[in-house]
């Protein structure tokens, strides 16, 4: 039985890992299904989450407690290797064949959008590999009215981030409109601001303080809607088969939504750019009318 090993060299944030781990789990369960390997993911960062989601995920892979930059180049038969792309509109990859010493260079999409990237690479893999492409699915219902809102307010961070009262905006309307009743907030700090939104949100909320883990179990188990914006839980909500729907600022450069978001495009994933909160619900609202039937 050989041995083959997926690389993660990606680092960054949640985000860079969440979207090279939905190419990973389309090619793990297309290796694992059809080609009797030993199947390993080494990571370069962000050690824990990765072994959370392959978990949550229920991948057939094994990930070594080891994660840095020394990757030992000898360790299994066969390696893929995800590299850091030096070009945004590039993933880089390499095929490694520690058997007979060969190594090649994959060609990659020429494209300005990442998903697309890894909608090209995984089936050269697969072709590589000589195994079928087995397609990741995901859920595009809503079955329950639960929603997740990962708020950063824009004035204290970024400028990807709109303000928390477009959050109270948005999400009071969206329970009035009979589209949520409960409502999960988390937060990258502690702030003021998620304290005084508490008061204005009609939905019963629970504020999250607890590790990633608990939130990629939620995610997982019980939300079928993430709402925030361009951040690391956006992308891992859509890794986990929630609709997702991402809110973007004017300020924020149109050309970064369209290479960044979730690379999910038989899940339901919106972007909505610059949009007043009505329009936002009114355009929801018509999602949600459309998946019922």
């Amino acid at each position: 039985m050989k041995t083959l090993v997926i690389n993660n060299e990606f680092g960054g944030g949640y985000g860079d890992v969440a979207i090279t781990l939905y190419a990973l789990k389309e090619l793990i369960n297309s290796a694992a299904t059809q080609y009797i390997v030993n199947l390993y993911v080494r990571v370069f960062e962000h050690l824990e989450l990765v072994k959370a989601l392959v978990k949550l995920l229920g991948l057939p892979a094994t990930v070594p407690d080891f994660q840095g930059y020394n990757i030992d180049s000898s360790l299994g038969d066969i390696q893929i290797r995800f590299h850091i792309p030096t070009n945004e509109e590039h993933l880089e990859l390499t095929w490694l064949d520690n058997v007979d010493g060969s190594s090649e260079v994959l060609e990659t999409p020429c494209t300005p959008r990442l998903k697309d990237c890894y909608k090209s690479v995984i089936p050269l893999l697969c072709h590589k590999l000589d195994v079928p492409h087995i397609k990741a699915r995901c859920n595009k219902a809503l079955v329950s009215r639960t929603a997740l809102f990962h708020i950063n307010e824009h004035t204290n961070r970024s400028s990807r981030c709109v303000s928390s009262q477009y959050y109270v905006n948005i999400i009071n309307g969206m329970h009035d409109l009979g589209m949520i009743d409960r409502v999960y907030l988390t937060v990258h700090d502690e702030n003021q601001y998620v304290k005084d939104m508490l008061p204005k949100l009609r939905p019963d909320c629970v504020v999250i303080k607890e590790p990633l883990r608990y939130v990629l179990t939620l995610i997982r188990e019980e939300l079928p809607l993430v709402v925030t914006h361009s951040t690391g839980i956006l992308h891992l909500g859509a890794l986990l088969g929630c609709r997702t729907i991402e809110l973007c600022p004017p300020a924020k450069p149109e050309i970064e939504t369209e290479i960044w978001h979730p690379p999910t495009c038989d899940c339901n994933h919106s972007v909505f750019y610059d949009k007043s909160e009505i329009e936002v619900l009114c355009d929801v609202s018509q999602l949600e009318v459309s998946c019922s039937h």
